[in-house]
């Protein structure tokens, strides 16, 4: 990974393998982009999203994805830490075979925050922890499986979780 300027850089370097990220903050202003079949992120880091419009995460067109022992953190926005749409192309087959492992995503909000020497709880800045298009097109046999996920303003997820 040490080879590599960022985590995707890593990724397309490595198509169809799980790639592991040592502990540390890594900051985003893009979504790290999935896009080959078998590959995967794991390690203890915190992905730390930056851009207000941008998921964390974005598999497209991969089969068999990993994503494992994670921490997601979203800025103060209105974006979805987990998010599985339809195919972003007509002809992009669905997302099919994705096991979500060991991740935490965190309100860091509901422990208080200090303001004006007051601590102040506040609400999650995500409506929830997991979004899965229920389009055509929308992925099949994702499984979750020892997450965390704390409830977004609307709940875990818009759909029950397997």
């Amino acid at each position: 990974m040490t080879a590599f300027p960022s985590i995707q850089a890593a990724l397309d370097a490595n198509p169809g393998k799980m790639l592991f990220v040592p502990d540390g903050e890594y900051s985003l202003t893009d979504p790290i982009r999935i896009r080959h079949s078998g590959s995967g992120l794991y390690g203890f880091g915190k992905l730390v999203q930056q851009n207000t419009n941008s998921p964390v995460i974005e598999i497209i067109g991969a089969n068999d994805v990993r994503v494992k022992h994670w921490i997601w953190h979203v800025p103060e926005h209105n974006c979805t830490p987990f998010r599985f749409d339809n195919g972003q192309e007509p002809d992009d087959p669905p997302l099919r075979d994705v096991l979500v492992t060991g991740n935490l995503v965190y309100n860091t909000g509901r422990d208080g925050v200090l303001t004006n020497g007051t601590i102040e709880k506040l609400p999650p800045h995500y409506r929830w922890a997991v979004f899965i298009s229920r389009e055509s097109g929308s992925p099949v046999g994702l499984k979750f499986s020892n997450n965390l996920f704390a409830p977004g303003t609307e709940g875990i997820s818009n759909v029950p979780l397997e």
